[in-house]
Parts: C-alpha cells; sequence; structure tokens
C-alpha cells in the first residue's frame, strides 16, 4: 500500500515540477519581447458590421513593406 502511495505522490510532484517548468519556460520568451519599451498605437473600426480593434507594435525602424490579408 504505501509503495502504491509514494508512486502516486512521485507521478503528481513529477506533473507538477514539469508544469512549473514549461510556464516558466513560455513566460520567459514572453518577456523578450520587450512590448513596454517599443511605440504602440491603438485603433479600432468598424467592416461589413464587425467592430475590430486592437494595438500596433510598431517596429524600431521603418519597414520596407506592408501586407494585409483579410480572409472570408
Amino acid at each position: 500500500m504505501w509503495k502504491s502511495l509514494q508512486l502516486r505522490l512521485g507521478a503528481v510532484l513529477t506533473t507538477v515540477v514539469v508544469l512549473v517548468v514549461i510556464a516558466g519556460f513560455l513566460l520567459w520568451r514572453l518577456a523578450d519581447h520587450d512590448l513596454d519599451l517599443r511605440d504602440s498605437e491603438s485603433f479600432d473600426f468598424v467592416s461589413a458590421g464587425a467592430s475590430v480593434s486592437g494595438t500596433l507594435w510598431l517596429p524600431d525602424v521603418a519597414p520596407k513593406a506592408a501586407v494585409v490579408f483579410r480572409s472570408w
């Protein structure tokens, strides 16, 4: 009985450690973008009755070309 409980506890602890490591890695990669240091521009508009709003994160230098894709 103790052996079964130890195995189950070990499996739970291993799962928790793996999930914490994965979450830490993802959050660390997100912090690398440093979006708070970049210029941004808020936008909102209505197209075909649908409202669209968000934030454009602007590049450090002017882009050579801009492309917009529209899907239906």
